[in-house]
């Protein structure tokens, strides 16, 4: 199956000049052999052709886009990596979005791969390790957004022309879409909206 994956991603990355990663997807199954998700690189899905806001829109929201099982050319890699990691919940999400305002991605619409996933939470299967420690910190979804925001601001990776036609709107977006921080900032007023919300929808489907 490697040997598959290798070649198919191999093959596309010599035949398309324009394109500095190639993306297969990997799907997730767990330890005992049932598949927890896969999905196929086509349709709404395939990166190859969609502009860069559209495929950093599915990189940073819900779509299952995220995984960076590929082939990268090797000054992108060695660019990309001159930034570490940041210490943060999602730290592969927020490596994904840099990559997909930089490069062109090419994606593969074959499952070449699985990866082995766990049924405990990564706070449980990892707890004395510090990844575990980052999703149990109260304040992992601010430091995911401010990673996330950073990162990208300051990414030598990324031309300024981008940055400033694309990100205005997009990281309002994402920012929008992850307000959810707010909760680790004003918890009682976070509870209190709720609360208000909870009943308006009630009065409703009374009425």
């Amino acid at each position: 199956m490697i040997t598959s994956l290798l070649k198919e991603l191999l093959i596309a990355l010599l035949l398309g000049e324009l394109f500095s990663k190639r993306l297969a997807f990997a799907g997730k199954q767990y330890t005992d052999g049932e598949i927890e998700r896969e999905v196929i690189y086509s349709g709404a899905f395939d990166l190859t052709n969609q502009s860069y806001a559209e495929v950093f829109d599915k990189m940073s929201g819900k779509w299952p886009t995220h995984w960076f099982c590929g082939v990268y050319r090797t000054k992108l890699i060695q660019d990309l990596m001159k930034n570490p990691f940041p210490q943060c919940q999602s730290h592969d999400r927020v490596f994904m979005c840099e990559l997909a305002l930089a490069p062109r991605i090419f994606s593969i619409p074959e499952v070449l791969h699985h990866k082995t996933m766990y049924r405990q939470t990564l706070a449980e299967r990892y707890s004395a390790q510090n990844v575990g420690k980052v999703f149990r910190d109260p304040q992992s979804q601010t430091k995911y957004v401010v990673a996330m925001l950073k990162r990208l601001v300051l990414s030598p990776n990324i031309p300024l022309e981008r940055k400033l036609r694309l990100y205005p709107y997009h990281l309002s977006l994402f920012v929008w879409r992850n307000r959810v921080f707010l909760r680790e900032w004003f918890p009682r007023l976070f509870r209190a909206a709720l609360h208000i919300r909870a009943g308006v929808r009630r009065a409703i489907a009374r009425a």
